[in-house]
């Protein structure tokens, strides 16, 4: 697999993953500056998943408040965000918790249930079954 990319605010390190770092085969997402389009591209290019987190972008006030947490453009934007929790105990969550804190449509969960699935370290075999059981509960459920 390849290394995890932290995303700092530090522009020249934001520059070379924009530039194509070949280190980062993931990305840790904690925020993205407005202007880093060019990273947004790439992004979404190579379906790198994003690790999201927004109980810890709120505790540690990446958001103002919850409601004005990017998650829904990302997954607008076509970035490959999955849902995560990032040290439960200190930011009041896991991972089901992280997923409640933001207003989602039924279909932005399954997004961000599918991206887990295809973002896993498993093998593609088994990445393909546990995304085909996601989409017959899904219709199971309509």
């Amino acid at each position: 697999m390849g290394t995890f990319l932290d995303l700092p605010a530090d522009p020249e390190t934001l520059a070379r993953a924009a530039a194509g770092d070949p280190a980062a085969s993931r990305a840790l997402y904690d925020s993205l500056a407005g202007p880093a389009f060019a990273l947004i591209r790439r992004l979404v290019r190579e379906r790198m998943p994003l690790t999201v987190c927004p109980l810890s972008n709120f505790r540690l006030r990446v958001v103002p408040d919850l409601a004005a947490h990017p998650l829904r453009r990302m997954l607008g934007d076509g970035l490959m965000a999955t849902i995560n929790s990032d040290d439960p105990a200190y930011f009041g969550g896991y991972m089901n918790e992280n997923l409640s804190a933001v207003a989602l449509s039924r279909d932005e969960i399954v997004a961000l249930a599918r991206n887990g699935f295809r973002a896993a370290f498993c093998d593609d075999g088994t990445k393909q079954r546990y995304l085909s059981e996601l989409d017959a509960y899904c219709l199971s459920r309509r």
